[in-house]
């Protein structure tokens, strides 16, 4: 998992099928209808676990955390794990995502480098 300021993203490394919160239900949701603030014409690769279509390339963002649009697929069919501060975050708000009216994109916690 690779966190940079705000914003992650998973990888092989977070696969933890043993991470079984009473919430997850909620968590994968969470991550699955938060804001899109970001689609590209582009189709993302396949899992590599699964070979599932994951659709366009895409960003999404709760007003506080930026994540990539196929996390819930990771999370809800192959048991990765969602950062701790992420989670903490979402729970703190009572899994309701900030209202995004405008976006000042360059002020987002892009990732730096998410190789």
């Amino acid at each position: 998992m690779a966190i940079d300021g705000k914003c992650f993203w998973l990888s092989p490394a977070d696969e933890d099928p043993d991470w079984q919160p009473d919430d997850k239900e909620s968590l994968i949701l969470y991550v699955e209808n938060g804001p899109m603030i970001l689609a590209a014409a582009t189709l993302e690769p396949p899992c590599t676990l699964c070979g599932a279509r994951l659709g366009s390339v895409s960003w999404q963002y709760d007003g506080v955390w930026l994540w990539p649009g196929d996390t819930g697929h990771y999370v809800r069919l192959h048991g990765f794990r969602l950062p701790d501060a992420f989670v903490d975050d979402v729970r703190a708000r009572n899994y309701q995502c900030v209202a995004v009216d405008e976006i000042d994109y360059e002020k987002l916690p892009w990732p730096s480098d998410p190789a």
